[in-house]
């Protein structure tokens, strides 16, 4: 191998790091870039949550799973935030269901329940008839009732459950706190005793 030759296996490694250093950069600014337009829409969404209805939004870890799970979004040509809501039936235990991609407008309690029924009809998985007869019980709005989770500002209150009622969910959560999306307890009128002493054991449990 003549000096020629080497010359040029040398400025072909150099071409290659070159090309190793370009893509390590440019990898990192995207995820840079991709980080802070997720900080940007995070902040679109607390600040139109706290004009609607005075609610507070809590951002976990990126490596956390329910942040990773979070898919609420916000879109800037409609001004509107689009919802990820997780529903906890409650039939013995409780069944979750996970709804997303809703306008405000759309997160009617009565919405839900339609597009609840509508997942027990046409997606659902549910091989046991009698749990799912159980959940299609949960059909009308004067039969159940609706508690949330109360993350309050003064320790004591910190991870009690509390009864709320709602057109959309911005009344639902009104001057409340969640943490990176809603979660919904939900339960027939006749069995919100059971769930709340469900509750009660979960809460003294963790």
């Amino acid at each position: 191998m003549n000096d020629l030759d080497l010359l040029s296996d040398y400025r072909f490694l150099e071409e290659i790091n070159r090309q190793i250093e370009t893509s390590k950069q440019n990898e990192l600014g995207n995820k840079k870039k991709s980080f802070n337009e997720l900080k940007y829409f995070q902040k679109l969404i607390q600040n139109k949550l706290k004009i609607l209805g005075s609610i507070q939004i809590l951002y976990l870890p990126r490596f956390s799973t329910k942040h990773k799970q979070n898919q609420m979004w916000f879109d800037k040509k409609t001004n509107d935030i689009f919802w990820h809501i997780e529903c906890q039936f409650f039939i013995n235990t409780f069944y979750t269901w996970t709804i997303t991609n809703l306008s405000t407008n759309e997160t009617t309690l009565l919405n839900i329940l339609k597009k609840f029924h509508n997942h027990l009809n046409e997606t659902s998985n549910i091989n046991d008839e009698l749990i799912l007869l159980k959940l299609k019980n949960f059909s009308h709005e004067q039969q159940i009732c609706i508690y949330i989770e109360n993350f309050g500002q003064k320790r004591k209150q910190f991870g009690k459950y509390e009864k709320r009622s709602f057109n959309t969910i911005i009344d639902l959560f009104h001057e409340r706190i969640f943490i990176e999306y809603p979660i919904l307890f939900i339960s027939l009128i006749n069995d919100e005793n059971n769930m709340k002493e469900y509750l009660y054991k979960k809460t003294i449990s963790n």
